[in-house]
């Protein structure tokens, strides 16, 4: 959930030279509902040939929906399509049936490559779609910007109390109401500490009114969407992903490249992220287990210093060079993966 329109203007985040177009300014809502009826209802080989009117070399779908459906009818027979996958397949085709599948695999038997975020994702994918050769391209984060982003100034001030912050989209995925009961559980023990809870969503009035309700407002305080969260992470000491399940956690890489350890829930990503030497702060994935884990990490604050500097070589692994060296590698490749 980006908190300004300056975040959707492409052409500033790219060098010169490289043009960028939109199918529809989603800003405008009217123009966006009406894009979207029109796309139901109309072919997508004479949408494509109506919208796009050059000829490509490569063509990358590389979100789930739209842009996956929308490439395959390429009319350029010629240019090497790829489809990038962000999401745990599991719960996007587990309960489906098989003329629903069916349907999926025409759809990818059209690329020459799809592309998992995480190793996760790929097999979990492979798992219902076997049409179309797969490849793993972790996600990668810039190291050295976000790192500079950190020293901004906060606005929040740090804290003696211990401090967990997280950092993601406020909607039921991300498992925010057990954070918010495990807290209040700690709280009744007698416990001291803050959770930040930075981002937006369809959640925040019901969480906001959790906390309300539970008495935490100034124990678990939600900052909404911000531009830079990263100055934030100065002023905490743990990271905490309480996701049911995650395709890859990139806010936790995130965390881990400025030092900051992150404890998280177990879903099947959990431990190709944080690696073995932080696999100690992986906790079962229910509110037991969450609350288990916060109550163990401020009764043991030792344990924190011990994976600051693991966290930190963890994270680096994750190094946005890596993953543009594997994209260029695909990319350029002369045959077909």
């Amino acid at each position: 959930v980006y908190p300004s329109t300056m975040t959707y203007d492409l052409s500033a985040l790219v060098k010169k030279g490289i043009h960028v177009k939109t199918l529809i300014d989603n800003r405008n809502k009217l123009k966006y509902n009406l894009f979207n009826h029109a796309y139901a209802h109309t072919d997508r080989g004479g949408l494509y040939r109506k919208l796009i009117k050059d000829t490509y070399d490569i063509e990358v779908a590389f979100y789930e929906g739209m842009p996956t459906e929308f490439v395959p009818y390429s009319v350029n027979t010629k240019s090497k399509k790829i489809a990038w996958l962000h999401t745990d397949n599991n719960r996007l085709y587990r309960e489906k049936s098989y003329n629903y599948l069916d349907s999926v695999r025409k759809v990818y038997s059209r690329f020459d490559c799809v592309v998992g975020v995480s190793e996760h994702v790929t097999q979990s994918f492979m798992k219902y779609i076997d049409t179309v050769p797969c490849v793993t391209i972790r996600n990668g984060i810039d190291i050295l910007k976000i790192r500079e982003n950190v020293k901004e100034e906060c606005d929040v001030q740090k804290s003696e109390l211990m401090t967990f912050i997280t950092v993601g989209r406020l909607v039921p995925v991300k498992g925010y109401d057990r954070l918010i009961h495990a807290a209040q559980r700690l709280i009744s023990d007698g416990y001291r500490f803050r959770v930040l809870m930075i981002g937006d969503g369809g959640e925040k009035q019901k969480l906001q009114s959790m906390i309300a309700s539970s008495n935490l407002g100034e124990k678990v305080i939600i900052l909404g969407a911000q531009e830079n969260p990263f100055k934030y992470f100065k002023v905490s000491d743990v990271f905490v992903c309480t996701s049911h399940s995650e395709g890859f956690g990139l806010a936790m890489i995130e965390a881990m490249a400025c030092g900051l350890p992150v404890m998280t829930a177990d879903f099947e990503v959990a431990r190709e992220i944080i690696g073995d030497d932080n696999s100690d702060l992986i906790c079962k994935n229910d509110e037991d287990g969450i609350y288990m884990m916060m109550k163990n990490i401020l009764d043991n604050p030792a344990i924190i210093s011990k994976h600051r500097e693991t966290a930190r070589r963890q994270g680096e692994l994750f190094d946005i060079s890596e993953q543009v060296r594997c994209i260029q590698q695909l990319f350029l490749e002369d045959s077909r993966v």
